[in-house]
């Protein structure tokens, strides 16, 4: 959706409100305590989809990956992608987009614009409109490698898999898409997903095999396809008893750009 406006809750100001965040408002409030009703680990589920984001980040700016296309924009508290990609990478560059305008401009509000770091309003379902919108602005090279986020995206998407089939397509080699995605399987996330799906006009959970489906055709980085709060997580602690129903992967794009793979 390209319209927008602050009376209908956004996915984005939702998960701020679970982190603590202010850049949220009534509508994202009411959606996010009613979701905490029937799934009262999304506060958790949205930590750990930040925190998981940030890992992937740091581990791709270690690995020289330097242009973060971030599809959805984030408003976390603390940590977000031009700030986790420059501690490591200060040169790294950043374009974060989003089809709704009210979560664009407050990202804007929220974002010291340079030429290494840009919002933009533009919608996920145009996949090759993206990347003309990055070139012609100058903003990214698109004969180098980068890394796309759908982190939570794709769960508010019906095309998810033609999404991610689009841009393996289009991504050169070496590229790496992020992503983190809802599982289904329990009553708890299914009723949460009707919440969303009547609030938000989206929310899709899907299965570990349908999520394994969408991305295999890339290179999962090690460990592959696990729980977001495990995912390279080293000595930091995660509660494996959660089991929190919010999987996530870091894939390689293999092959040359415009092929089929």
């Amino acid at each position: 959706m390209l319209s927008g406006s602050v009376d209908r809750p956004h996915p984005a100001r939702v998960e701020n409100y679970l982190l603590g965040g202010k850049d949220n408002c009534a509508a994202d409030r009411d959606l996010a305590d009613a979701l905490l009703k029937v799934l009262p680990c999304a506060a958790l589920m949205a930590q750990a989809n930040r925190d998981f984001v940030s890992r992937a980040i740091t581990y791709l700016a270690g690995a020289g990956i330097s242009q973060f296309l971030e599809v959805g924009v984030s408003l976390p508290v603390g940590g977000r992608v031009h700030e986790v990609a420059q501690a490591v990478l200060p040169d790294a560059r950043v374009v974060c987009v989003d089809g709704d305008p009210t979560v664009v401009a407050r990202a804007r509000a929220l974002t010291v614009h340079t030429s290494a770091v840009r919002v933009l309003r533009w919608d996920m379902r145009d996949v090759g409109g993206i990347f003309d919108l990055v070139a012609g602005e100058l903003l990214m090279d698109l004969d180098e490698p980068l890394a796309v986020l759908l982190a939570g995206s794709l769960e508010h998407s019906g095309h998810a898999r033609e999404i991610v089939l689009d841009l393996v397509t289009e991504l050169p080699y070496g590229s790496y898409l992020v992503v983190s995605h809802a599982e289904a399987g329990s009553s708890a996330v299914e009723a949460a997903a009707a919440l969303c799906q009547d609030r938000l006009g989206s929310g899709c959970p899907r299965t570990g095999h349908e999520i394994a489906a969408m991305l295999r055709r890339l290179a999962l980085v090690a460990p592959g396809l696990v729980r977001a709060e495990a995912w390279r997580a080293g000595t930091i602690r995660h509660d494996d008893h959660l089991k929190l129903p919010l999987l996530a992967a870091v894939g390689k794009v293999m092959g040359e750009r415009g092929e089929s793979r």
